[in-house]
């Protein structure tokens, strides 16, 4: 097994890139269309193509690249896949901006701010609540029009949707936990247990895709939920998905998937092994 390279992370976001490109010219702009005033097409747009890290769509590409993935599956298959998961995650930062109010989002106006011109300030909000509730329906097209046997398809986006139900009420809780009435009883643990259920579904659901590809049944994968001192984590270099445990040398063991095991510290390189 080859880890991936440099010049294989560059290909594979320009590929992605693309991808997105293309959904927000087609897909976004036929699902917007019955809409009047363009600047709704406009403001959805931006939230999947603005230059990106494209983190979760990256951590899927790696994972699937690293886990043994099966037979057949072309990569046009796995940049559709790592463009789900980035239009989805446009949705929840869109919805995420009205939340906090916030006007500006990588030096481009939010959602909601972009389209008062067209709606005024009263009605702008719930515009752009719509958009967003647009870019969350589209998102799992991706999955479902791929060159994927359908039962891969409907296992990928049965953990694609039960994520999204996740990462929402993360979010809810987040705002509970914002509104509490003494603050002096929030804890460090309160916040970092809010953070982890906002973030962790998100990094789950990339290596959870990765590994229904490669073959993991449901027991596979809640084996490598995190549990105790147990994480999953991204390694840079390399950027890695898995679950590691820390060795009283300090070393790192990663277990990526049946047969193959990484192994180093957190600053190397690592090496992959057969086991």
């Amino acid at each position: 097994m080859r880890l991936p390279t440099a010049q294989d992370l560059i290909r594979w976001q320009q590929q992605l890139e693309q991808f997105l490109a293309h959904f927000a010219d087609t897909d976004l702009r036929q699902a917007t269309a019955r809409i009047s005033d363009p600047a709704v097409r406009d403001a959805a747009a931006v939230y999947v193509t603005r230059p990106s890290k494209r983190l979760l769509g990256m951590a899927f590409l790696y994972a699937a690249n690293v886990l043994d993935h099966q037979d057949g599956i072309r990569d046009d298959d796995l940049t559709a896949i790592a463009a789900a998961l980035e239009i989805r995650h446009g949705a929840i930062l869109l919805h995420d901006d009205i939340v906090d109010g916030d006007t500006m989002r990588g030096g481009q106006p939010t959602a909601h701010h972009a389209l008062i011109p067209g709606f005024g300030e009263d009605e702008a909000r719930s515009a752009a609540l719509f958009v967003g509730d647009v870019l969350a329906g589209l998102a799992p097209l991706p999955i479902l029009r791929s060159a994927l046997p359908a039962p891969i398809r409907v296992r990928l986006s049965e953990l694609f949707q039960h994520t999204t139900a996740l990462v929402a009420a993360g979010q809810t809780e987040q705002l509970h936990l914002d509104v509490c009435q003494d603050p002096g009883r929030v804890t460090e643990a309160d916040i970092l247990r809010v953070h982890a259920g906002q973030f962790a579904p998100y990094l789950l659901c990339s290596l959870h895709l990765a590994g229904a590809l490669a073959g993991l049944d449901d027991a596979d994968l809640d084996r490598h939920r995190p549990q105790g001192q147990q994480a999953f984590v991204l390694l840079s270099p390399p950027l890695v998905g898995g679950l590691i445990h820390e060795a009283p040398d300090k070393g790192v063991d990663l277990s990526l998937s049946k047969g193959h095991q990484w192994a180093g510290r957190p600053d190397d390189g690592g090496h992959v092994s057969t086991i």
